[in-house]
């Protein structure tokens, strides 16, 4: 009996390091950001989607007869992309989910892509992101995203969590191929990951009627040729994005290809803006390393309210921050930007930054392995970030990446707060003049 008891705790202990280090394809051990979790209602009805045998055989049936309230359970297959129109209402969300053994997959081709134009709507791909939007296929000529919340449409009040969505236009690269798009107000993407578009990983351009309230969080977002994460609300200053939160997120390997309409390379998390369109946005708690151009780039055109805060901003080929424009209403508090190539620190005001090339001043970081998963994490010896960071909790920062609650002591420099004793694994936090509009 003892043996088979050791047995199973060692077999556990196996399948549990097996988990840890799989992911989309890549073996990795740091610490992924935690599960949000996604409030749904009570089904009005349970309906199926598959090639036979269920309710509906195709997304286009689903849609047309979708009502508020219903759940629409996708079967692991192969379906064509449509433009989802239904609408469900507040506490009556739609709720589309994958279901069975296996992958919905989406594919997307020529220049069928999937888009939302239908509000109050939940899309979830399940604790094993099985609801996968592929976009290899799409050739363009013109800009493509595989998935897309359609602001022309003016999509409002959609969640998108734990979805896979790779590869927009990889195979032609004919024209800006975005995984994600986000247009329309009130729009959520958690725990989902973005990877090997041909430009950008998210895209979040706005929409005409405002872009207010949207969240990109707790996301992988990598091996993009193009930004990460890149905003840039324009269209001759029709479209703004207000109230925009990117947080919680690991951006890396981004940026690689140089971007067709300039020869130039890509940062991790970019923010662009004409005519003063894109107001009030957070960039908190993200792990961002090894992308191109930079880790965090801000500029050319004028920004209001860039609040970047408590990111770890690590070996970043270009700048670690680069921040392109007088920024008078930049404010950057307690980052780590360590191991890039530089920063530039001259813009807005800096406050409690540890900002440093190999060989300054040392973060003191468990482990710059990223196979451990302490990887950048912070101990009780990182003498130059525990402690050092400056009070943001009337800001709203009241959580680090991990949802630990922040402050332990005083504030720590970077994503991870030092805990000595067990997580306290609080909801991640969102700052105070985000959270009170997102409700």
């Amino acid at each position: 009996m003892y043996y088979q008891q050791l047995l199973k705790k060692e077999l556990g202990i196996i399948i549990s390091l097996i988990i840890v280090l799989c992911f989309v394809g890549q073996s990795f051990a740091f610490t992924e950001p935690p599960y949000i979790p996604v409030t749904k209602p009570t089904p009005t009805a349970t309906k199926t989607v598959c090639a036979s045998g269920c309710d509906y055989s195709t997304l286009s049936a689903a849609n047309s007869a979708a009502q508020p309230g219903w759940l629409i359970k996708v079967k692991a297959g192969t379906y064509s992309p449509i433009t989802w129109t239904k609408s469900g209402t507040s506490g009556n969300e739609i709720v589309i989910e994958a279901f069975g053994d296996g992958d919905a997959i989406i594919n997307c081709t020529g220049t069928s892509r999937f888009s939302v134009a239908g509000s109050y709507i939940i899309f979830d791909g399940g604790p094993n992101r099985q609801l996968v939007f592929n976009g290899e296929g799409l050739t363009g000529p013109t800009a493509l995203d595989t998935f897309r919340t359609d602001g022309y449409y003016s999509p409002h009040h959609v969640t998108i969590s734990r979805i896979v969505v790779h590869g927009s236009m990889k195979n032609s690269c004919a024209g800006d191929g975005t995984n994600i798009g986000i247009g329309g107000d009130n729009i959520k993407v958690y725990n989902s990951v973005s990877y090997e578009a041909c430009d950008e990983g998210f895209y979040i351009e706005g929409s005409p009627n405002g872009g207010v309230n949207i969240e990109i969080k707790n996301n992988l977002v990598r091996d993009n040729d193009g930004s990460g994460i890149q905003a840039n609300p324009h269209n001759n200053g029709t479209y703004a994005a207000d109230n925009l939160s990117i947080s919680g997120n690991a951006v890396y390997n981004n940026g690689f290809r140089k971007w067709h309409y300039n020869n130039d390379y890509r940062s991790g998390i970019t923010l662009y803006s004409n005519s003063d369109t894109l107001r009030n946005t957070y960039i908190y708690n993200n792990l961002i390393w090894n992308n191109k151009a930079a880790g965090i780039e801000v500029g050319p055109y004028s920004n209001i309210n860039v609040r970047v805060y408590n990111n770890t901003v690590y070996n970043n080929i270009g700048y670690g921050l680069l921040y392109t424009y007088t920024q008078p209403t930049i404010t950057t508090k307690n980052n780590i930007s360590y191991a890039n190539r530089g920063s530039d620190t001259t813009r807005g005001t800096m406050a409690n930054n540890l900002i440093a090339v190999v060989g300054g001043p040392d973060p003191g970081f468990v482990s710059i392995d990223v196979n451990n998963s302490d990887y950048l994490k912070i101990t009780s010896s990182s003498t130059n970030t525990v402690d050092k960071g400056a009070d943001l909790t009337s800001e709203g920062i009241k959580t680090d990446i991990l949802g630990n609650r922040r402050p332990i002591n005083l504030f720590d420099i970077g994503a991870f707060e030092y805990n000595p004793g067990v997580p306290l694994n609080e909801a991640p936090a969102v700052p105070q003049a985000v959270r009170k509009v997102l409700q």
